[in-house]
């Protein structure tokens, strides 16, 4: 994670239906998949690769927009996304400590 006078940026992912998705002033049925000069795509791991890779960030706040919006958490994506990003900041509607449970073993993650 890049820190700036004390300052630590890290980049927020909107997830939809297994893409990052650009909001549209929280009018979430215009929100469409990301455009980026970095990657061809709007895959999670491409995006957030990218990321690091360009900009040297590596943490990320990563809001599940299906978990929040119909709880319907995108646990796979969240797995790997963890997984490959240790630090992440969950926002996945978290409801029931078992949730919490599937994400021991992937570092420090701070649940939002």
């Amino acid at each position: 994670m890049k820190a700036l006078r004390g300052m630590q940026i890290f980049p927020v992912l909107d997830l939809m239906e297994g893409q990052v998705v650009r909001g549209v002033a929280g009018q979430r049925d215009q929100y469409r998949p990301v455009e980026s000069v970095l990657t061809s795509g709007s895959d999670p791991l491409q995006i957030a690769h990218a990321f690091q890779a360009h900009l040297g960030l590596s943490t990320f706040y990563l809001a599940d927009l299906d978990a929040i919006r119909f709880g319907r958490p995108q646990w796979e994506i969240l797995q790997q996304m963890t997984d490959a990003f240790p630090g992440c900041w969950l926002d996945c509607g978290i409801r029931i400590a078992s949730d919490v449970s599937r994400f021991q073993q992937s570092g420090e993650i701070v649940f939002v």
